[in-house]
């Protein structure tokens, strides 16, 4: 279950020390991408065992885009790491 609050990479001022921190580019949220723009219809799958996360997002009149995420957790942080 993804945290209800997540904090993203880009906004987190501390240095990560994240074995991947230079090996998967951060994925940033799509300024294109307004729910409250029209209808949309959304999902979320989860992998648990290899602690990956996938979203897609649909809109109407829109070619429907999947996002596969890596989560990396930490002791006190949580990034969404593009994959």
């Amino acid at each position: 279950m993804a945290h209800p609050n997540p904090i993203y990479k880009e906004d987190d001022p501390r240095p990560s020390t994240h074995p991947h921190r230079d090996t998967y580019p951060i994925q940033r949220r799509d300024p294109t991408i307004n729910p409250s723009t029209g209808p949309t219809t959304s999902f979320a799958s989860t992998r648990i065992c290899n602690g990956s996360f996938s979203f897609g997002v649909r809109k109407r009149g829109s070619v429907h885009q999947t996002h596969n995420i890596v989560l990396c957790c930490s002791l006190k942080n949580m990034f969404f790491i593009s994959s």
